[in-house]
């Protein structure tokens, strides 16, 4: 018989509770899902008995952890959250918040966003009872809509592809947004991407084709995809994916174009190319949306701005792509940031990859609006360009990344690299060079000090120009770097031109090299070509020590990634650079920042 009160001491038997609290076990199957989401809570193994008694499926997550359930097999028909899990509203699951007498009495700690609440300590028959109700709520419309469905709809999947659908997608990325956050890498990323011409291709091709091309695309997209990722079709010709623990907007961007890039064109079976095309728009949690709904709104929203920019673009979700009010405020403030010089610089390490010692640091520019906080460089780099500030906004940063390596230096740390990133406006500026020149004289550094890097998706329309501008910035003496190396316009007949120092394989590459035989010959023979061209070789993006050993191994010189470490402040490489004269680099030793192997 089942007590009146749920008692803290009434385990289940064995090693059932254990199991019952691990989501990696799946429940028996059978009556309605239940998640509990839960932080201490001593009646847990009870609870879980109870409505396991009383037939129910239970799973148990607790707030904070990470999981990687997929979307299909993990969509509850009721949530019980426990206060303080910050789950935000999944408009098509009903949840009960577990809460206590103390906390009712803080009004901060009232949550209106639930269907139904449960105040501690429990007692059986009123959980049973509130929950049964819920049920009852939630499943009698579709009972009466559907001829008997005791399930809702939510759980269907489009049949061509194989994939979850909508709300699918959008219960798990509750889950993981809401309770499941990653605690070293909090950023989750929605993509959502639209293909250009499926509906052409269905109609001059036939439906077949356009299946099969729907089940193309769905594959270049997973492609694409870490372990962990969400994966969804989300409409005809729409798809959703979650990335999670991207880290920053910039990650994001790069992992959606990626996707996009793979989707230009595709193969039917009987060998015809099609061109498809595709768009993306991004969300980033928690900047843009706390709650699933929220983040996929968002990421709809830039994916019409995408649309409106033209084929094959990814856009990031921005306010000023709403009101046109917040637009120009935005672009006011811009102008104000730049006349009072109101950016700062985030600092990333690159190191040597067989000793840990930091060879040179990448500058990136941050701007924290009074209004909108944080605002990524993605965002606000290309309202920057509309606007004709990005030479301004250039001068700027390299000043304050020259004078930042100068004080370095002047403070006794070995001297390092100072890698600045080069827009297409700052780069074909009339006064770049003296502009350069100037700066490295104002700051006291050395130029061979200072590395340009120029993206490869920069537009090189006048090559004799590209190549004048390179050499007089050599004759200065400072470095010369292709970023994103491999995604745009080099061939070996540009390269033999430019005179360059370094060669910065793009993430892209450096993401697969270990799953991948396309993206491990190609990051092969670019280490092979800096050989031969006496350059130097730096992998972008290392995110995993396998990556690591990997370029390494294939004698990749230096690196750069999160595994090494994520942009910070000036201070905190001081920090480091002081943890590095304490225990200096050994070749072969142990790798010195955090995460590393030797």
């Amino acid at each position: 018989m089942l007590q009146s009160v749920i008692e803290p001491s009434r385990l289940l038997p064995g090693g059932e509770a254990a199991r019952r609290q691990d989501p990696g076990v799946p429940p028996a199957a059978g009556g309605p899902r239940i998640s509990i989401l839960h932080g201490d809570m001593d009646e847990l193994p009870a609870l879980s008995d109870l409505l396991t008694a009383a037939g129910y499926q239970v799973r148990c997550h607790r707030i904070g952890s990470v999981q990687h359930s997929s979307p299909a097999d993990s969509i509850p028909d009721l949530i019980l959250v426990q206060s303080g899990g910050g789950l935000g509203r999944v408009s098509f699951i009903p949840s009960i918040l577990v809460t206590t007498e103390a906390e009712l009495a803080d009004p901060a700690s009232r949550f209106p966003l639930h269907d139904d609440m449960l105040v501690r300590p429990l007692r059986g028959p009123e959980v049973l009872a509130r929950v049964a109700t819920i049920l009852e709520r939630r499943t009698t419309p579709i009972r009466n809509a559907g001829g008997g469905l005791a399930r809702t709809a939510t759980r269907s999947t489009p049949t061509v592809v194989g994939l979850p659908d909508r709300h699918s997608f959008e219960a798990e990325l509750a889950l993981r947004v809401g309770v499941a956050i990653p605690l070293q890498a909090p950023e989750t990323a929605v993509v959502v991407i639209a293909l250009d011409r499926l509906r052409e291709v269905n109609t001059v091709f036939g439906y077949q084709a356009g299946d099969v091309a729907l089940a193309e695309a769905a594959r270049r997209i997973q492609a694409c995809l870490s372990a962990g990722d969400l994966f969804a079709r989300i409409g005809t010709d729409l798809f959703a994916a979650a990335l999670d623990g991207v880290g920053d907007a910039e990650t994001a961007m790069s992992r959606a174009g990626e996707m996009v890039r793979g989707l230009q064109t595709v193969r039917t079976d009987g060998g015809e190319t099609l061109a498809l095309g595709a768009i993306a728009g991004i969300s980033v949690h928690p900047s843009d949306a706390s709650d699933a709904e929220g983040l996929l709104r968002r990421a709809s929203v830039a994916l019409q701005d995408a649309r409106s920019a033209g084929p094959g673009q990814v856009r990031l979700f921005r306010p000023e792509g709403q009101p046109l009010q917040t637009r120009l405020q935005l672009a006011r403030d811009l102008h104000a940031a730049v006349r009072d010089q109101d950016f700062i610089l985030h600092y990333q390490p690159q190191i040597m990859l067989r000793t840990g010692a930091i060879c040179g640091v990448e500058a990136l520019l941050r701007w924290t609006h009074p209004q909108f906080g944080n605002v990524p460089p993605a965002s606000f780099i290309p309202l920057a360009e509309e606007q004709g500030l990005m030479c301004a906004i250039g001068r700027n940063t390299l000043a304050m990344a020259c004078t930042q390596a100068a004080r370095w230096q002047q403070a006794g740390y070995p001297p390092f690299r100072m890698a600045v990133n080069l827009s297409p406006a700052e780069f074909y500026s009339d006064s770049l060079v003296e502009d350069v020149a100037a700066i490295l004289r104002d700051a006291g550094l050395e130029p061979h000090w200072l590395e340009l890097e120029i993206t490869e998706a920069m537009p090189l329309d006048d090559l004799g120009s590209a190549i004048r501008i390179m050499r007089e910035l050599k004759q200065l003496g400072v470095s010369l770097a292709v970023d994103d190396f491999g995604t745009g316009w080099s061939s070996l007949s540009y390269l033999r031109h430019f005179p360059l120092d370094r060669l910065k394989i793009d993430r892209s590459f450096t993401r697969d090299v270990t799953r991948a035989a396309d993206a491990a010959a190609i990051t092969r023979t670019v280490i092979g070509l800096s050989g031969n061209l006496d350059v130097a070789c730096m992998a972008e993006g290392i995110e995993s020590v396998e990556q690591l050993d990997w370029l390494r191994d294939q004698g990749c010189t230096e690196g750069q990634g999160y595994l090494i470490s994520r942009p910070m402040a000036a201070d905190a490489i001081t920090r480091l650079l002081d943890l590095q004269a304490a225990r200096p680099p050994v070749a072969g030793g142990k790798l010195l920042l955090p995460g590393l192997r030797a």
